[in-house]
């Protein structure tokens, strides 16, 4: 789903809304291992901690 989007700020926004919804969230770091770079694999990897912790 993310691979239609072009840049990585796209992707990121995208994985972002996608979380609350995945159904393994378990693998959901391959979907963010697919961003190119590591500071937008950071923000989505806080996203997901701070989501985990009802922040």
């Amino acid at each position: 789903m993310v691979a239609i989007y072009a840049f990585d700020s796209e992707r990121v926004k995208t994985l972002e809304t996608l979380y609350p919804r995945v159904v393994d969230p378990q693998n959901f770091f391959i979907a963010i291992e697919t961003l190119t770079f590591q500071g937008e694999r950071d923000k989505v990897y806080e996203f997901v901690k701070k989501y985990e912790k009802g922040e």
